[in-house]
């Protein structure tokens, strides 16, 4: 008689296992092999946490601001421009928000006339700064205030000091304060509103190389007068095309100054493609 020797590698030898005995050593198994996965992807889980934070300590102790370094300034020392920025070192060099850091610099610092900030390794901000200066001075609440070309207010000296700068005679401004650029309220009937009329004017006197004007009118800003060394008034009229009409007050000065560099009179420029002088009449600042 034959021997049956098939055996249940699972159960006891000669005993089949039962549907719950099956059940039972199926979840063990599923249960082993989920806390081999759950230690799998622990240990990768921390493995991977431990190298960002190593990533970040060093990105965070490589790119540390240390220093800044301060290119095209005179007017100002290099520490007055990084405290003016708002930004402080120790932060990261690529996190540390420098958007607003300009407007600030050129606000608390006027003769800043714009600022590019670069960030230089190893954790160094450049400071690019592009400087302005005085064009005018404007008398104004018995102080002397200076502004540039774009009407940007530079400093208030005292009304008795001294200044080889053109005054500027204007309607009273609504803003004027250093730091800030000076605004005026719009003029009826005029062609622009006065502080563009202002930037024009002396845009058009640089572009021509009119020298020596110690007076800009602009008390009415549809009359426009600029007087020339204290002696000769240039009635441009309406403040337009500029440009033409002081290139023909250029060639009437040369040739007055050799007919006669002491003359007082005025230079009527208010009709385009004709100038007359008109001698005898004294112009000096008091009469404008």
């Amino acid at each position: 008689m034959a021997q049956n020797n098939n055996r249940n590698t699972t159960g006891h030898a000669g005993r089949q296992l039962t549907s719950r005995e099956r059940a039972y050593i199926a979840q063990r198994k599923r249960k082993k092999i989920r806390r081999r996965r759950i230690i799998a992807y622990s240990t990768i889980f921390f493995l991977v946490t431990a190298i960002i934070a190593g990533l970040l300590y060093g990105f965070f102790t490589i790119f540390r601001t240390t220093a800044y370094k301060v290119e095209g300034c005179e007017k100002y020392s290099a520490e007055e421009v990084f405290t003016a920025s708002g930004i402080h070192l120790g932060g990261n060099l690529y996190f540390t928000v420098t958007k607003h850091a300009p407007a600030l610099i050129q606000e608390k610092l006027p003769y800043v006339h714009r600022v590019v900030i670069k960030r230089k390794m190893p954790g160094t901000f450049l400071f690019s700064v592009e400087q302005t200066a005085a064009a005018v001075a404007m008398r104004e609440e018995n102080t002397c205030l200076l502004l540039d070309k774009n009407g940007k207010a530079l400093e208030r000296l005292p009304e008795t000091a001294e200044v080889e700068l053109p005054f500027l005679l204007c309607p009273e401004p609504k803003i004027a304060a250093p730091g800030l650029y000076t605004e005026f309220d719009d003029v009826p009937d005029a062609v622009a509103n006065p502080l563009i009329i202002y930037k024009s004017l002396l845009s058009a006197i640089e572009e021509v190389g009119l020298k020596d004007i110690t007076v800009i009118n602009m008390s009415k800003v549809t009359d426009v007068t600029l007087v020339y060394r204290d002696r000769i008034r240039l009635h441009l009229g309406t403040p337009s095309q500029l440009e033409d009409r002081l290139r023909m007050a250029v060639n009437v000065l040369e040739n007055e100054n050799m007919i006669s560099p002491e003359e007082r009179g005025e230079i009527d420029l208010t009709v385009l493609k004709s100038a007359s002088f008109r001698p005898d009449k004294e112009v000096s600042a008091e009469d404008v």
